[in-house]
C-alpha cells in the first residue's frame, strides 16, 4: 500500500498499521506533546493514549497505532510545525524547563493578557476542525450527516437510560468487556434498563 506523508510517498505492508509502517523505516516521533511539544511516539499501541495522533484524508486526531492506511491515503503530521521531526515551537520545552504556569503566568502587563489567553488557547489544542466535508461512511447507520450523534460513555444505569432516551441509535463507548458500571456494586434501578 502507498500513501502520502506530509507530502512524499511512503509504503506499508498489508494489514499495518500506520505506526506500524512508519517506524518500521526507522524511528520516528509520531506525534508531540501539547504543552511543550516534546516528541511523542506510540505509548500503548491499542489507541488508548494521543502519543500517536495524525490527521488521515483530512481528519484530525487518527491513531496511527489502530488505522491502517489505504492505497492513496493523505496523511500529515498534527500539532507540529513545519514537520514532527522538526518543530519550531519545541523550543517552549527549553523556554520554560520545569512547566508553563497559564493560570498564574503571563498576567502582566494587563494590557497584554487577552493577547496571552489567545496564544495558549491555540497551543492548548490537538488537531485542526476539517476544513473537507466528513465521509459518509464516519456517520452513524441511519444518520443523514445533519444531526448531531451524541455518545454515552460507559455502560452503567445512566448511560442505559440516557442511551435508550435519545432514540433507536445512540453508539455506546466503554473499555469493560461487560456492563454495570455502578450496579455492579449496589443495586439501582434505571428507567428502561
Amino acid at each position: 500500500m502507498r500513501f502520502s506523508l506530509n507530502g512524499r510517498f511512503a509504503s506499508a505492508l498489508p494489514g499495518e498499521t500506520l505506526a506500524q509502517a512508519l517506524l518500521r523505516h526507522g524511528p520516528r516521533p509520531l506525534a508531540r506533546s501539547i504543552r511543550y511539544h516534546r516528541p511523542r511516539g506510540p505509548f500503548c499501541g491499542i489507541g488508548q493514549c494521543t502519543g500517536c495522533l495524525m490527521t488521515v484524508n483530512g481528519l484530525p486526531n487518527v491513531r496511527a497505532c489502530q488505522t491502517v492506511p489505504q492505497e492513496g491515503d493523505t496523511v500529515r503530521d498534527q500539532n507540529a510545525w513545519p514537520t514532527v521531526q522538526h518543530d519550531a515551537l519545541a523550543i517552549l520545552d527549553r523556554l520554560f524547563p520545569a512547566h508553563v504556569d497559564t493560570l498564574h503566568g503571563f498576567r502582566s502587563p494587563a494590557f497584554l493578557t487577552p493577547v496571552y489567553q489567545r496564544v495558549v488557547r491555540r497551543l492548548a489544542g490537538y488537531g485542526e476542525i476539517p476544513s473537507a466535508k466528513v465521509p459518509p461512511s464516519l456517520f452513524p447507520p441511519g444518520s443523514d450527516g445533519r444531526r448531531m450523534c451524541s455518545w454515552s460513555v460507559g455502560v452503567g444505569p445512566a448511560a442505559a437510560s440516557r442511551t435508550l432516551s435519545r432514540g433507536p441509535y445512540l453508539p455506546r463507548r466503554c473499555s469493560w468487556s461487560t456492563g454495570g458500571g455502578t450496579a455492579r456494586h449496589s443495586p439501582v434501578t434505571s428507567p428502561g434498563t
